[in-house]
């Protein structure tokens, strides 16, 4: 996150254009966010969300379930999340992986029941 007097910096500048190459070709993508568009609602509390239940790490069994359950079904629900689809970390386990960059919401709605994840390709 950067302050937009800080990401238009030809050190940041010329930072941002070396990693935004550098990490196409291993699939990724690299983005400076300026801290006003972090600082958005209902931007700031989904990031409050998931860094809050997003701390402890999913195991490798914990990822292919919502592998397989997302390859069947598509997405997931917050709702469906909450209620315990993979057990008691649920909402541990697909905030960490929305954290990671595997999974992927509308982070410009407020994160709700009808809330949707789905498995974010190009990670």
């Amino acid at each position: 996150m950067k302050a937009a007097c800080e990401a238009s910096q030809s050190e940041v500048s010329t930072r941002t254009e070396l990693l935004t190459s550098g990490l196409l070709e291993y699939g990724f993508t690299y983005r400076v966010v300026l801290d006003h568009e972090l600082a958005k609602q209902p931007r700031l509390d989904n990031a409050k969300t998931l860094l809050r239940y997003g701390r402890r790490s999913a195991s490798d069994e914990e990822r292919e379930y919502v592998r397989l359950t997302l390859k069947s079904k598509g997405h997931l629900s917050w709702s469906e999340v909450c209620d315990g689809a993979f057990g008691t970390h649920s909402r541990e386990i697909v905030c960490r992986l929305v954290l990671e960059g595997g999974l992927s919401f509308d982070v410009d709605l407020p994160l709700g029941p009808e809330t949707q994840f789905l498995e974010r390709r190009n990670h």
